[in-house]
């Protein structure tokens, strides 16, 4: 069972698909009416053809395909080249192949589409190909006409098993994919750079060392914008790759800070969003193939950071040890938190990678629900009624039982359950080689199933408009599309401030903080310096001293004290970061906590981070365990069905069960 697209040069596209038979909306029609297994086909072929939008979006409900498959669905609809060749696309069914009986229907459809070979053989840029795919002539579009769609029939309706759903995107994609990825490693070059700025808005506004141009690379691929910051006016060129502005915003900062090293170096860093892997190709890429392009710094967040400290790209950082002096007594100084170093730490026990975030998480709720229903807002009472740092869900579940009593969901999807579940396991996936469930992330299933069951959440998903309209008050029963305010959510600092501060203009001052029953922590940015770097004397000076102020200096001119006082950014937002001697010097105070110190409860938070819950199979996985667990959840198929499947993907992968 299931399927999966290959690994690609620039694109990352994996499919976990599997069996999830359920009822669908396409019942046995009157006999004027088109017959049902063509309107079944229809819906099925409209979205994962045409890639209608709406008929993407009721896939699922109406022909039992997945919510992985539709969440797939949705990033190949988001590429911008696949785009422009299937809104040219057409299919029929092949009318003899059509073989229905009580229990199965099935067909071979043709789907005729531009011949996008062609144009990418001709193209120069994303725009070339646009233009070659518009003024093509039908008589040289391609067809392919071995993709065959198989439904099950029961009771009249007719539903896909979702693996045979997977294999027709496969066989229809895949080549396109190909392309696409060939395409964008042709059109983008790792070494030469057009070395240009990006303003950065949290850093001082005057630079005079600074060279402010702006230079913008549209990577159509992946929808993500490409951009160069450059800062100093030196001599001596410092690489850096970064997913996004904040690190090049601390290097402003160094450099306004330190003239005498702004007349010295230029560093520049290439900025790249990870939207379907794009960040991670470019700098694998660069860091494999050395040379003038590979960047002396690089920057990896916590889903992909394995890798680059303890897998196949490790041996190419350097121990901080061998550029940084006196590692382990500043460690201890600044009293950064263990599973930062952990996860930095390479199978040889050196350090190569640091975090200056902390992101240890806490549970976020509304004071003035939590009046109501537990009788008082204060943190302290409300971690008793939740059960706050208990390390199991049996107080949370008697809270969310009471709170439904009132009107109230305790969260907003089974998805804000999920980020402390995943975090909060003392085990990874793989242990010894094999596949491995720790048991809470198995309990986050039970979880899930009792919180569907009492309609407990309402169902939002999550990082979408019904998510934030949760944030804000707004968000609505499933059961009975009626207003239902959510009580908490779970996370960090980041999430306080950079998410819930954007969607809360109605619950602004409303929401507080205590432990969470289960400890976790969610997300963070870790520093690596290539090998290569500090083998340049000149270069391994500044590698040294703005790696050490970002990651190791404790003091109130460190960017972590920048950082947490919020000096780094100009509406003054306080984050917490990975000293605990900055944090407890700080006063954690934010506006949308009503004015809480929220410090002293992220400091407890950290305490029971812990780095062994992560794997180099984390992407790979979490993705398929939540989708199935959501489908034991909604009844669609059993615990052991679900647990089951998730291990078939395990071996798919190679992992032994």
């Amino acid at each position: 069972m299931g399927c999966k697209f290959k690994k690609l040069t620039s694109l990352v596209l994996t499919f976990s698909l599997f069996v999830s038979l359920t009822s669908c909306a396409v019942k046995k029609q009157d006999d004027d009416e088109e017959p049902p297994f063509y309107s079944a086909a229809t819906t099925f072929l409209e979205a994962a053809v045409n890639l209608n939008s709406k008929r993407i979006k009721k896939l699922d409900n109406e022909l039992g395909v997945g919510k992985g498959f539709v969440r797939e669905l949705n990033e190949i609809a988001d590429n911008k080249y696949i785009e422009v060749i299937m809104d040219r696309a057409s299919f029929e069914i092949d009318e003899e192949s059509v073989n229905e009986t009580k229990k199965k229907a099935s067909c071979t459809v043709i789907v005729t589409l531009p011949d996008y070979g062609d144009a990418f053989d001709e193209a120069e840029s994303f725009k070339e190909f646009e233009n070659l795919i518009s003024s093509q002539k039908e008589k040289h579009y391609k067809s392919i006409d071995d993709l065959e769609l198989e439904f099950q029939i029961k009771d009249g309706e007719y539903s896909m098993d979702s693996s045979v759903a997977g294999e027709f995107l496969e066989d229809l994609y895949d080549d396109i994919l190909e392309e696409i990825a060939d395409f964008e490693e042709r059109i983008y070059s790792y070494t030469d750079y057009t070395y240009t700025t990006m303003e950065q808005s949290s850093a001082p506004e005057t630079v005079p060392t600074t060279t402010e141009t702006e230079d913008y690379d549209y990577d159509y691929t992946t929808e993500v914008t490409t951009a160069t910051e450059s800062y100093g006016s030196g001599s001596i060129e410092i690489n850096m790759f970064s997913m996004s502005p904040e690190v090049p915003g601390m290097v402003k900062r160094f450099m306004a800070d330190n003239p005498d090293m702004a007349s010295k170096y230029r560093v520049t860093a290439m900025v790249s969003a990870n939207t379907n892997g794009a960040y991670v190709t470019k700098l694998n890429a660069a860091l494999t193939a050395g040379g003038d392009g590979a960047p002396d710094i690089y920057v990896a967040e916590a889903d992909y950071i394995l890798p680059y400290t303890q897998g196949d790209l490790s041996s190419l950082a350097a121990p901080y040890a061998d550029f940084i002096d006196n590692v382990d007594g500043r460690l201890k100084t600044a009293g950064i938190a263990q599973y930062t170093i952990d996860l930095g730490t390479n199978p040889d026990g050196k350090i190569v990678a640091l975090c200056y975030q902390c992101t240890g998480g806490a549970m976020i709720y509304s004071a003035s629900i939590a009046k109501e229903v537990f009788g008082s807002d204060d943190p302290a009472e409300v971690k008793k009624a939740v059960g706050g740092g208990s390390g199991n869900w049996d107080t949370f579940k008697q809270a969310a039982a009471k709170l439904k009593e009132k009107g109230y969901a305790v969260c907003a999807d089974f998805g804000d359950l999920w980020n402390v579940c995943e975090k909060a396991a003392s085990t990874p996936w793989v242990v010894d080689g094999k596949v491995n469930i720790d048991p809470q992330r198995e309990a986050y299933m039970d979880l899930i199933k009792e919180a569907y069951d009492n309609n407990w959440t309402n169902e939002t998903g999550n990082w979408n408009d019904a998510w934030y309209a949760a944030m804000n008050g707004e968000s609505k029963d499933p059961k009975t599309n009626e207003t239902r305010k959510v009580f908490a959510f779970f996370g960090p600092a980041w999430l306080i401030n950079y998410t819930m501060g954007d969607h809360s203009a109605n619950t602004k001052g409303d929401w507080r903080v205590c432990e969470s029953p289960v400890g976790f922590w969610w997300g963070g940015s870790w520093l690596c310096v290539n090998k290569k770097g500090i083998q340049d004397a000149d270069k391994k000076i500044f590698l040294s001293k703005f790696v050490e102020w970002v990651t190791l200096d404790s003091s109130d001119t460190g960017l972590q004290y920048l950082w947490a006082s919020g000096a780094m950014n100009d509406n003054g937002t306080k984050d917490t970061v990975a000293s605990s001697t900055v944090l407890a010097k700080v006063k954690g105070d934010m506006a949308l906590l009503g004015g809480q110190d929220a410090f002293p409860i992220f400091i407890s938070a950290t305490s029971f981070a812990s780095a062994k819950c992560k794997s180099l199979y984390d992407d790979q996985l979490n993705g398929v365990f939540m989708d199935n667990a959501a489908d034991y959840a909604r009844g669609k198929i059993s615990k052991q069905d679900a647990i089951n499947n998730f291990k078939d993907a395990c071996a798919e992968k190679g992992i032994e069960i």
